[in-house]
């Protein structure tokens, strides 16, 4: 369909609209068993409740939660690639099963390392100085560069897993200025949505925050791979 003036602004401004809502729904039903867990946490009332309950997320992250993000940026990666007729709901489903072991496998990996992270920042802010908690905030800060590098160095490469974990390790470490940028980008949007506009929770956000991601990963492998 080709349309001028307007009208053919307001119909690509919808197409992508609607692009952003399809993918952001199908990956909030894919995320159903965490959220639905998640929401046993509004009314635990003890803190072993809590724990059992962040246990259970833990242990579905791997298993649910990366395949459809996942999933979600490779969807992402066919737009960039400006491969737009692309069918959602079938892609969605075709590129979350062929990248459901690697991206298990990752999650594994990466769920690991944030499990450490947050325990040791339990443990050593409750019993040592504060200061500690500026290191952990950096440590925070670069591992959610490393976790969206990830994903989109899973969808955009075909590599091994230890190979696509040394790729996003490496493009953390050598774009910090980057990464940051769009680390700090995503959590104004999530911000956002969770304090100022909720329903963008369930049709925008998540799209919106892989987007970003992808788009800031794209241009820098661009610039690599002409230099």
């Amino acid at each position: 369909m080709k349309t001028d003036g307007l009208m053919g602004i307001v119909y690509i401004i919808t197409e992508w609209l609607t692009r952003l809502a399809v993918t952001n729904l199908l990956w909030v039903f894919f995320n159903l068993p965490i959220f639905i867990v998640a929401l046993n946490l509004l009314i635990v009332d003890s803190i072993d409740q809590m724990l059992f309950f962040i246990a259970i997320i833990a242990l579905l992250l791997p298993f649910v939660f990366f395949p459809a993000t996942t999933a979600m940026f490779a969807l992402i990666r066919r737009w960039a690639l400006n491969e737009l007729d692309v069918p959602l709901i079938r892609s969605f489903w075709k590129y979350y099963r062929i990248n459901y072991k690697r991206s298990s496998l990752g999650g594994l990996v990466i769920v690991g390392i944030w499990s450490i992270l947050l325990i040791d920042y339990y443990y050593f802010t409750t019993n040592i100085h504060d200061v500690l908690k500026y290191l952990f905030f950096a440590l925070f800060i670069y591992m959610a560069m490393f976790t969206l590098h990830f994903f989109s160095n899973t969808v955009h490469f075909d590599t091994k897993l230890k190979q696509t974990l040394k790729n996003a390790l490496y493009m953390t470490l050598k774009n910090p200025i980057t990464s940051l940028i769009v680390v700090i980008l995503n959590v104004v949007i999530v911000a956002i949505s969770v304090k100022v506009l909720p329903f963008l929770l369930v049709f925008f956000t998540a799209s919106l925050v892989a987007g970003l991601s992808f788009m800031a990963f794209h241009m820098v492998a661009l610039h690599k791979k002409a230099a």
